[in-house]
């Protein structure tokens, strides 16, 4: 046999070998032709939902970022790591599936608690967690996504399943037109991030499914959330640093003037004088006194832009009335010339009048 035929016969045995190796025993390489396949149809089945990330500049105009000055010193952020180094999943291993739930007790006050439930026989997961921060129910829906994300492997299907639209719709296509706008009144924005840089480091495709009926596993991750609530949140003795985030500022092309507006506002914190914090803790003393609970700072403020209820003269009244603006009662003390307008003063009293007429 010639050397020319040797080589011939050894590349044809190589050849048949790799023909008998399945396509899919890489988990990465069918994982994906699966995501090429799937590409622009994020709806696999009936409420549920391939996460797709938010679409790459087409054209320069797309790339163009508005990033507004900030004086303030923003604290040291840090960049997530991407551990690329997993143990890869048998290719008989299906999706695994995953609950979410999270509860909220007292909400809207100073004594909420709120906890994240997780619960996945796939990965043997039954997680109690009390969600640290805001004290709110999507924000324990969002840290139950986050350590759910965590907790399993990034070559691996997984499927997030939870009752709550609005988590779905957020992490779905809400958080594009937040990161588009420069996040401009986006709930939870910094837990959001942490949600996206994660789902953006999986090799693997992400799932989410908006469950409608009830089942086992949901019903176990309610009562898992409900448990969280009970539990004691971990002080905090430094705050832990921020995540880096790309890209930042907001697009130049899906902002409007009010939304430069506001971004440009978002930097600079309005300073809160003592007059208004004396006048929001009579507030909440007053509500806790005749309702029974006492309301947050943030959700006085709230209730008083939106309200629908009230007028909006009515309104700027009473923002004024707890700045403490309106010059009235002790503030003409020691004015001679305006003496009296004192609301505290004596009324001078009236004259007699007669009945009749002449």
């Amino acid at each position: 046999m010639q050397p020319e035929d040797a080589g011939k016969d050894g590349r044809a045995e190589l050849a048949n070998e790799t023909e008998d190796v399945p396509e899919e025993w890489d988990p990465r390489a069918h994982n994906e032709v699966e995501g090429n396949e799937q590409e622009g149809n994020d709806r696999t089945g009936k409420n549920v939902f391939r996460w797709k990330d938010n679409d790459e500049p087409q054209c320069i105009m797309d790339a163009i970022r508005i990033t507004p000055f900030s004086e303030t010193k923003h604290p040291p952020t840090t960049k997530i790591q991407n551990i690329d180094m997993e143990i890869d999943p048998s290719p008989n291993e299906g999706t695994k599936t995953i609950y979410l739930a999270g509860a909220c007790t007292k909400p809207n006050t100073n004594d909420a608690r709120a906890g994240s439930g997780i619960s996945s026989t796939d990965l043997h997961l039954q997680l109690s967690l009390r969600t640290p921060g805001i004290q709110t129910l999507f924000a324990a829906e969002l840290y139950g996504v986050k350590s759910s994300l965590e907790c399993a492997n990034n070559f691996q299907k997984i499927k997030l399943v939870s009752t709550s639209k609005r988590l779905i719709k957020a992490l779905t296509s809400d958080f594009k037109t937040w990161e588009d706008q420069g996040w401009i009144e986006a709930p939870n924005s910094d837990l959001i991030k942490q949600v996206v840089n994660r789902l953006r480091i999986r090799k693997a495709p992400t799932l989410l499914e908006l469950l409608e009926d009830t089942s086992n596993g949901m019903n176990e991750a309610k009562s898992l959330a409900k448990r969280a609530c009970n539990l004691q949140q971990e002080a905090e003795t430094n705050p832990p640093p921020r995540e880096e985030y790309h890209p930042s500022g907001a697009k130049l092309q899906s902002i409007t003037q009010a939304i430069a507006y506001k971004l440009l506002l978002n930097n600079k914190a309005a300073p809160e004088s003592k007059t208004s914090k004396i006048s929001v803790q009579k507030i909440q003393e007053d509500i806790e006194e005749k309702r029974g609970y006492k309301p947050t700072s943030q959700k006085i403020w709230h209730q008083l832009k939106r309200s629908k209820n009230c007028l909006r003269k009515h309104k700027e009244f009473i923002y004024k009335a707890i700045k403490g603006t309106y010059y009235i009662d002790l503030v003409f003390c020691g004015k001679p010339p305006l003496l009296s307008r004192q609301l505290n003063h004596k009324p001078t009293p009236c004259k007699e009048t007669s009945n009749s007429y002449t």
